[in-house]
């Protein structure tokens, strides 16, 4: 097993507080924080696009129409992200959910 007390000790929130493990928390919060902090320590480094070619990717939002002489146009958004929030109801596994999207 793993102990995370070194973690607890070392982690500060955007305060500049520790961590109080007795106290719940917002799972996509803690992530976000975490990522941030992470992503600082590295930035200038050898290591600083670590995160975006491990964690990262890009969606990408595309309108399709047709246009007043009948031909189909396409525009097309990219936004990077790392963390993507997934709606997971009624669904007996992750992999399935996935699949679908």
């Amino acid at each position: 097993s793993v102990s995370p007390l070194r973690l607890f000790r070392a982690y500060r929130d955007f305060e500049g507080a520790p961590i109080q493990p007795q106290e719940q928390r917002d799972a996509d919060e803690f992530l976000h924080e975490l990522l941030d902090q992470v992503e600082q320590a590295l930035k200038g480094g050898p290591q600083a696009q670590l995160l975006d070619r491990y964690m990262g990717g890009s969606l990408s939002e595309q309108l399709l129409w047709r246009s007043a002489d009948g031909s189909w146009q396409k525009k097309e958004r990219r936004e990077p992200f790392r963390v993507i929030m997934l709606d997971i109801k009624r669904v007996e596994h992750i992999v399935l959910i996935i699949r679908v999207a």
